[in-house]
């Protein structure tokens, strides 16, 4: 099945998944309240049989200086004034659309079959104020880590994490040092 075919026959699951435009590698995205269901099928289905959580990140959607920049088409082309934009903002766990203004995390999971060789990225989009997304550690073990991580740099909570906590900091480090609006004054800012 190539990637278009994958998207399709994962936006037909009854789990309000809609395509993700703009990757290289075929995308969905979620409402995080629907993850687990999607990640769990994606996992069992033998269709889809995605074993393996090859790697999982967040980012931080919040511009410190805002810029405006034309939309992009699903092919990656600036669209000019009067074009339409087909590319929605994403969604939050109550179906409200998240645009820069509000800022969100962006939670990506780069999913691999070993069964069928095919790759898949899922998205999660989370209002900054309350970055909570339900833990995937129990389908991946490797998850444990890679959620910690996530937590101990950006922020985001995993509900359901069994051992939820700082990786790489100290447990007494203050804020979260990936987030765009981190400051710390022992760190010398740097100008864009």
């Amino acid at each position: 099945m190539d990637g278009q075919e994958l998207v399709r026959a994962i936006a037909a699951l009854d789990v309000a998944v809609e395509p993700r435009t703009g990757a290289n590698l075929p995308a969905v995205r979620v409402g995080p309240d629907r993850l687990l269901a999607l990640m769990e099928r994606l996992r069992d289905a033998p269709e889809f049989s995605f074993d393996m959580l090859v790697d999982h990140t967040a980012v931080d959607w919040i511009d410190r200086k805002p810029e405006v920049k034309p939309p992009i088409d699903a092919d990656g082309r600036r669209l000019g004034p009067g074009q339409k934009h087909e590319v929605e903002p994403p969604i939050d766990a109550d179906g409200r659309r998240l645009g820069p203004e509000q800022g969100h995390f962006e939670c990506i999971y780069n999913l691999y079959s070993t069964t069928h060789g095919h790759r898949l990225l899922v998205s999660v989009s989370v209002p900054r104020d309350n970055p909570v997304v339900p833990s995937v550690a129990s389908l991946w073990a490797i998850a444990e880590w890679q959620e910690r991580e996530v937590f101990d740099l950006m922020g985001v909570l995993y509900d359901g994490h069994p051992d939820l906590r700082r990786l790489f900091l100290e447990d007494d480090w203050q804020g979260y040092p990936l987030r765009k609006d981190y400051h710390n004054a022992d760190t010398p800012e740097l100008s864009r």
